[in-house]
């Protein structure tokens, strides 16, 4: 048997970004438009290695 893994959750980025409004790390599939909002703390390859920079 020969399993081919494909599609995009395997190839996701995990952008961590500091929501401006609340001060709370939240991790998003997706990069916001909303650059007032939110600031960019990191991007990675998966969640797995997405870790957030933020302290409680």
């Amino acid at each position: 048997m020969i399993f081919a893994f494909t599609g995009p959750a395997l190839a996701d980025e995990v952008f961590v970004m500091l929501d401006m409004t609340t001060k709370k790390c939240v991790t998003m599939r997706t990069q916001p438009k909303d650059v007032k909002k939110y600031k960019m703390l990191g991007k990675y390859p998966n969640l797995g290695e997405a870790q957030p920079p933020c302290t409680p």
